[in-house]
């Protein structure tokens, strides 16, 4: 919801926190977290989102933050309740604005604890970042941006991942011999992951205004006009890729951008 250069300013603290040396560091903490819900899932039948995949993404995400135990599932809450649209309706509803400013009280709340007393977590990292802003100073974040920055990572992060594990069980359940392939060769998970992405991505769309007039195949759109840009359609674009609409574990990569993010 913002343009640059305010936007790569506030990216780049992702980048910093999103780095691959980073992530491996919380692998063991991620694997517990995984291995707790599922464990609690049981040894039968189970729905795989109800029962596992909605509860352990926003743990993950949420203790990288340094959110007490306590409220982390109370954060998925307050996202599902920010999220439902009635058809027609546009604007949250007020029990929705209600969650959103529970949540809010929540971090703002905990940014002050850590400003007090810093820990090892994105909350205090956040406080001791330095941002370029417009005008060329360099700045900390204000309370209110590091409450924006965590409410977004916390919704982005847990239900994204919810929806991707959802759809990998169908995805894997219609093509089981590509699942055994999976489980014999467990390097090709991360060309797997990309292609759950791009064959069924938990994000289908985007809305953004466009600044200036623009024309895209004959049709101008004005400026300041809402666009709906379809991410999961350009990824099943027979343009870009070969045989769209094949599930295919072993695709390569590099035929075209994986636009399961934006």
């Amino acid at each position: 919801s913002i343009d640059p250069p305010e936007h790569r300013a506030m990216r780049s603290l992702v980048n910093k926190v999103f780095t691959p040396r980073a992530i491996e560091a919380l692998r063991i903490m991620v694997t517990e977290t995984v291995e707790r819900f599922l464990s609690a899932a049981g040894d039968g039948e189970f729905d795989v989102v109800q029962d596992f995949s909605v509860y352990f993404p926003v743990d993950v995400i949420t203790q990288m933050l340094g959110v007490p135990e306590k409220f982390r599932q109370q954060v998925r809450l307050w996202i599902d309740e920010s999220l439902p649209r009635e058809p027609g309706q546009i604007d949250m509803s007020e029990s929705g604005m209600q969650a959103m400013a529970e949540m809010w009280l929540m971090y703002s709340q905990l940014i002050q604890e850590r400003r007090a007393s810093p820990r090892d977590d994105m909350i205090s990292a956040l406080i001791a970042a330095e941002v370029q802003r417009d005008d060329g100073t360099i700045d900390r974040l204000r309370d209110s941006e590091i409450a924006g920055f965590a409410t977004l990572l916390g919704g982005a992060g847990a239900e994204t991942v919810t929806k991707l594990i959802g759809s990998a069980a169908v995805t894997f359940a219609h093509h089981p011999e590509q699942w055994q392939q999976l489980l014999a060769d467990r390097r090709k998970i991360g060309v797997a992951i990309e292609e759950l992405l791009r064959y069924d991505a938990p994000v289908q769309y985007n809305v953004r205004r466009s600044n200036v007039d623009v024309t895209v195949h004959g049709v101008t759109i004005p400026a300041g006009a809402p666009v709906f840009l379809l991410g999961a359609s350009a990824n099943r674009d027979p343009d870009a890729w070969t045989a769209p609409d094949v599930f295919d574990i072993h695709r390569d990569r590099s035929e075209a951008q994986n636009l399961a993010f934006g």
